[in-house]
């Protein structure tokens, strides 16, 4: 989210992160609302988030791979092909003759 209310004013205002700034932690930020004109200070906090899913074949079970999808021609003509896991992610590619 790149909004930020302003404690003062309550308008919500964009934080430019062009320069890089705004972006580390355990560090304190000053902005200027654009609003009301008056400086306050923000602090940024990152966050990771998991989502678990079961990957059966990854325990024994043979994978889900979705369909062959071309990639390019190689300059022998022949097409090269990738598919991938829809649990795990595990890629396989093939070439195949034209």
């Amino acid at each position: 989210m790149n909004d930020i209310e302003c404690p003062y004013c309550e308008e919500m205002n964009e934080v430019n992160h062009d320069d890089g700034d705004g972006y580390d932690e355990d560090k304190t930020y000053e902005m200027e609302c654009d609003h009301c004109k008056k400086n306050f200070v923000f602090r940024t906090q990152i966050s990771f988030d998991y989502w678990p899913k079961k990957a059966d074949c990854l325990n024994g079970l043979p994978h889900k791979f979705r369909d062959w999808v071309k990639l390019w021609l190689n300059e022998k003509n022949e097409e090269i092909q990738n598919r991938k896991c829809k649990d795990c992610g595990r890629e396989e590619r093939r070439t195949q003759p034209q």
